[in-house]
């Protein structure tokens, strides 16, 4: 099978990211319907084909996503800390406060774990947006 300029200079780049980052992603020939997984394997087999692994972004929640009673905070912080109580195109409403979509997204993380856990430093804290490229 004879590679396209294009092909050769993925599959360079493939190489490069495999060596530096180990981020490589593939999926058998024979299962063009399946996901691709990570590869760890940098022989680069035959059968297989390879990719770069996409960068994951985050971005902001749409307002259908947001998560209604969850506890919003400050990234790393927690002076200031609310439940989400509503939402609309324009932002989130969280105890008195509304926050526009980005400014969540840039600087606020959110927990589903109760008062018990916030307070003795064991709750969850995630991002405020949706991960794409996974």
């Amino acid at each position: 099978m004879k590679l396209t300029k294009e092909q050769i200079e993925e599959n360079l780049a493939c190489y490069k990211q495999a060596m530096e980052t180990g981020t490589v992603e593939g999926i058998e020939s024979s299962d063009k319907g399946d996901e691709w997984m990570p590869k760890r394997d940098y022989r680069f087999c035959y059968g297989v084909i390879y990719r770069r692994k996409p960068a994951v972004t985050l971005r902001p929640w749409k307002p259908e996503e947001v998560p209604l009673g969850a506890t919003v905070r400050w990234k790393g912080v927690g002076p200031w800390m609310g439940t989400i109580t509503g939402r609309d195109s324009a932002g989130v409403c969280a105890a008195t406060s509304w926050l526009h979509y980005d400014q969540l997204k840039e600087s606020c993380e959110h927990t589903f774990d109760g008062p018990k856990a916030i307070a003795n430093g064991t709750a969850t804290w995630l991002l405020c947006g949706v991960e794409e490229g996974r």
